[in-house]
C-alpha cells in the first residue's frame, strides 16, 4: 500500500456515530481555519445518517467541495472507521479532529508550515500536546504510514500504543508549544 502525494495537502478526519452537536462544532472549527488546502472527511460509523446529512448539508456552500462523506452501513468501531477514512482519502498530511476539540484558526497553517520547513524534513509529525502520540493536536505526514502501517482496528479508541511506538521508532516528532 502506498500513500502518495496529493493536490490536497491536509485531510482532516472527523469520526462520528451520528451525534449532530459535536459534528456541527467540528465543522465550524475546521471552516474557520486560515489554511485552506484541506479536505474534511467525515466518517459516520453506522450512526443516524439523516442527522449527519442534515448537519453537513447546512455547511455545504462553505465547504466548497472540500467535504467527503463516508457512511458505514453498520458500526465497525472508531479505529476501523479512522483507517477506512485514511484509506479512502488522499493528502500529504493527516489529522484527526476529536469530539471535544477546538482548534485555533491558525492550527493547520502553523503545523503545515512547520513540516514544510526544510529544517524539519526528518519529522514525521508535529504536535502541541504533552501527550505523545496520535491525538487531535497531532498532524502527521501520510507517507509515514507506508512504513509503519495503520492503526489496530481491534481497538475501541484511537489510543493505539503500538501505532505510537512504531511512529516514534520511525520518525521524530516536532513540538509546538501553543
Amino acid at each position: 500500500m502506498s500513500f502518495s502525494q496529493s493536490s490536497t495537502e491536509v485531510v482532516v478526519i472527523r469520526y462520528t456515530d451520528g451525534q449532530s452537536f459535536p459534528l456541527r462544532r467540528a465543522c465550524v472549527n475546521v471552516l474557520k481555519q486560515t489554511y485552506q488546502n484541506w479536505q474534511m472527511v467525515v466518517v459516520n460509523d453506522g450512526g443516524g445518517r439523516d442527522a449527519v446529512e442534515s448537519v453537513l448539508r447546512s455547511f455545504s456552500s462553505e465547504f466548497r467541495g472540500r467535504l467527503k462523506k463516508l457512511h458505514l452501513p453498520r458500526p465497525v468501531g472508531m479505529v476501523a472507521s479512522l483507517n477506512f477514512a485514511i484509506l479512502t482519502s488522499d493528502s500529504d498530511y493527516l489529522v484527526i479532529h476529536g469530539a471535544d476539540d477546538s482548534w485555533d484558526p491558525g492550527f493547520l497553517l502553523e503545523r503545515v508550515e512547520y513540516l514544510k520547513d526544510p529544517r524539519h524534513d526528518a519529522y514525521g509529525g508535529v504536535t502541541c500536546s504533552e501527550r505523545a502520540g496520535l491525538s487531535s493536536s497531532f498532524l502527521f505526514r501520510r507517507s509515514v504510514l507506508d512504513t509503519i502501517g495503520l492503526l489496530n482496528p481491534r481497538l475501541a479508541s484511537g489510543d493505539d500504543p503500538a501505532f505510537n511506538a512504531r511512529f516514534f521508532a520511525h520518525s521524530q516528532v516536532g513540538f509546538i508549544s501553543r
